[in-house]
C-alpha cells in the first residue's frame, strides 16, 4: 500500500495567507508554493528546487536505509561484546596465571635465598676459624716464647759457673732474638665488610638457569679498590675504541670524530704522542696485526680499512669488504684472525630479513665462521658491538638487546654456544649496560658497564667472581672502552663526571683474584 503524501505549508513571504507548498528550495532551506518560486525572494534559485513528492520519496529511503545501518551496528555491537567478555575472561586466566607464576617463582627464590644464606654462613664460619685459627696460634708461639724467657732468666740467676753462665746467655740472646721475630708477625685479615650493597651483591645473584654461581666463593665477591696507575683527559665525547700498541701505548678513537689518538704512558704519566685524521673516515672500532699495521671498522662504512703505521700520511686502504655489512666490533689474535661484528643497519629493529652476526676471517681474509643462528634458526644477536677471542678460544661477544639493556654471549671455537650471562639482579639496577669486553692472561673475562657504572668480573666458564664500582671512589664514570694488557692492568674509556662533556682514558691495576678460578 503507497504511503500518504505529506502536505506542506508554504512558507514564503509575498502572500498573507496559507497555501500548500509544491517544492523545497535548497538555497533558502524552506518549502515554496509556486507563487514564491518565481518571486525576487528565490530569483537565481531554480537550480536548488526540488519537488516535494522526491523529497518524501527519498526521505522513505533514508529512513528504511537507516534503519538497516541500525541494525547492523546493533549486530556489530553484539559481537563487540561478546568479544569483549571473551577478552575479560582470557585476561583474567592469564593474570591467574601469573599469580601462580609469581608464587612459584618466590617458592623457588626463597628456596635458593635459603642455599644462598647457608653457603654464606658456611663460607663466614670457614674464614671466622681460618681468622681465629692464625690468631690462636700466634698467642701459642707469644707464650711459650714468653715462658721460655721466663724460664731461661730464673736458671741464669741460679748458675754460679761462667761457663754455664755464658752457655745460658747464649740460649737467652737465640729466644730474645725468636721474640723479636714474634712481635714483628702480625696476622693478615682479608677484607670482609658485608655493606648493604655487598649483601645486595652477594645476594643478588639468583638467576633461574642452570650457569647462576652461587655464593661459594665468599671473598670473590669482595673485590678490591683498583690502584690508578695514570689519567689522561681529552676533548672527545666519548672514547669507543682503544687498540694496545704495547703495554704502554694505545690508539684511541670515536666515531663521531675522524681522528685517532695514540696515547703513551711515560713515568707514570699518559701523554697524548701522535694525532692522525682519517680523511672521511670515522673510527668505531680499532685493532692491531702483527705487522703492527691498524684495521679499522667506520661509521656507515661497509668495509675494514688498513693503515700502515710505517707511513707518515696514514691514508686508510681497503682490507676486507664487507659489502653491504657495516662492521662494528673488531678483534685480532695471535694468527691474524679476524672476528667482526656485522649488522645490516644500525639499531635495535630486527626483522625476518635482517643481518646480525660475527664472523671469523683467516689470516687470508676468507670468511671462516659465521655465527648468526642456533640450530633451530633463532636469532643470536640484536646489535653484537664488542667481540674478543679467549685464551681456551671461546668466542665472547657484548649483544646490546635495548637502550641501556645488554648481554654478554659466549661461543666455542666452532659456534655453539657455551653459556649467557645478562649481569646480577640487584634491586638498585636490574639491568646492566655492558658494553665492551676484555680478558686477562688466565682467561677471566672483564666486561665494562657503561651506564652502571662498574666492571664485571667472570671466570672463563661463566662463573661470577664480583663487580667492581668504580664510578663512586675512583672519579671513573659511563666506562664505554675497556681493554687488559699482559701485565693484566686495564684500560678504560670513560668519563671524569656524570656530566662532563669531555672524556679521559684511565690505566689501572685492577686486583684478580690470585688463583685461576675455574
Amino acid at each position: 500500500m503507497a504511503s500518504k503524501a505529506r502536505i506542506y505549508e508554504c512558507k514564503g513571504k509575498i502572500h498573507p495567507d496559507k497555501r500548500p507548498a509544491v517544492l523545497l528550495c535548497g538555497t533558502c532551506k524552506i518549502h515554496i508554493c509556486g507563487e514564491c518560486a518565481v518571486s525576487d525572494d528565490h530569483k537565481n534559485h531554480s537550480e536548488s528546487f526540488r519537488c516535494l513528492g522526491d523529497v518524501d520519496e527519498n526521505h522513505v529511503k533514508n529512513t528504511d536505509n537507516s534503519k538497516e545501518l541500525a541494525e547492523k551496528a546493533h549486530k556489530r555491537l553484539e559481537r563487540k561484546i561478546a568479544e569483549l567478555y571473551e577478552a575479560k575472561s582470557s585476561r583474567k586466566m592469564e593474570f591467574s596465571n601469573l599469580r601462580k607464576n609469581v608464587t612459584d617463582q618466590f617458592k623457588d627464590a626463597k628456596k635458593r635465598l635459603a642455599d644462598e644464606k647457608r653457603i654464606l654462613e658456611e663460607g663466614l664460619n670457614t674464614e671466622e676459624n681460618i681468622d681465629m685459627s692464625n690468631v690462636d696460634d700466634l698467642i701459642t708461639r707469644c707464650i711459650k716464647r714468653k715462658e721460655t724467657i721466663r724460664s731461661l732468666l730464673t736458671e741464669l740467676e741460679e748458675k754460679t759457673s761462667k761457663e754455664t753462665k755464658e752457655k745460658m746467655e747464649s740460649s737467652l740472646q737465640k729466644e730474645v732474638d725468636a721474640a723479636s721475630n714474634e712481635e714483628k708477625r702480625s696476622v693478615k685479615f682479608r677484607h670482609l665488610v658485608l655493606s648493604e650493597e655487598t649483601r645486595g651483591t652477594l645476594l643478588g645473584c639468583l638467576e633461574f638457569d642452570e650457569n647462576t654461581s652461587l655464593s661459594s666463593d665468599f671473598e670473590g665477591f669482595l673485590l678490591p679498590e683498583p690502584t690508578i696507575l695514570s689519567k689522561f683527559q681529552i676533548r672527545l665525547s666519548k672514547i669507543e675504541a682503544i687498540c694496545k700498541v704495547s703495554d704502554s701505548e694505545v690508539w684511541i678513537g670515536y666515531s663521531k670524530t675522524d681522528r685517532i689518538y695514540k696515547l703513551e704512558e711515560i713515568d707514570g704519566y699518559l701523554r697524548k704522542t701522535e694525532r692522525h685524521r682519517l680523511i672521511e673516515f670515522q673510527p668505531i672500532n680499532i685493532s692491531a696485526l702483527s705487522s703492527g699495521n691498524l684495521i679499522i671498522s667506520c661509521a656507515g662504512q661497509p668495509m675494514i680499512t688498513t693503515i700502515n703505521t710505517m707511513n707518515s700520511m696514514y691514508e686508510p686502504s681497503l682490507y676486507i669488504d664487507t659489502y653491504h655489512l657495516l662492521p662494528l666490533g673488531l678483534y685480532v689474535n695471535e694468527k691474524d684472525e679476524i672476528y667482526v661484528c656485522l649488522v645490516d643497519q644500525y639499531g635495535f629493529s630486527v626483522g625476518k630479513s635482517s643481518f646480525r652476526q660475527v664472523t671469523k676471517y683467516a689470516a687470508d681474509r676468507e670468511r671462516a665462521l659465521v655465527i648468526e643462528r642456533d640450530n633451530d634458526g633463532k636469532r643470536y644477536f640484536t646489535m653484537p658491538q664488542s667481540v674478543i677471542e679467549n685464551i681456551n678460544g671461546d668466542i665472547c661477544v657484548v649483544d646490546v638487546v635495548d637502550h641501556h639493556e645488554s648481554r654478554l654471549m659466549v661461543f666455542d671455537k666452532n659456534g655453539g654456544k657455551k653459556f649467557e650471562y645478562n649481569g646480577q639482579k640487584t634491586t638498585n639496577s636490574p639491568k646492566c649496560d655492558l658494553s665492551s669486553v676484555t680478558h686477562d692472561s688466565k682467561g677471566n673475562i672483564i666486561i665494562s658497564d657503561e651506564f652502571f657504572n662498574r666492571i664485571h668480573l667472570l671466570t672463563k666458564n661463566g662463573g661470577f667472581v664480583g663487580l667492581l664500582e668504580i664510578g663512586k671512589t675512583n672519579d671513573i664514570f659511563r666506562p664505554f672502552a675497556i681493554m687488559c694488557d699482559s701485565r693484566d692492568t686495564l684500560w678504560i674509556g670513560c668519563k671524569s663526571t656524570e656530566e662532563d662533556d669531555a672524556s679521559q682514558m684511565v690505566h689501572m691495576s685492577m686486583p684478580l683474584p690470585e688463583e685461576n678460578l675455574q
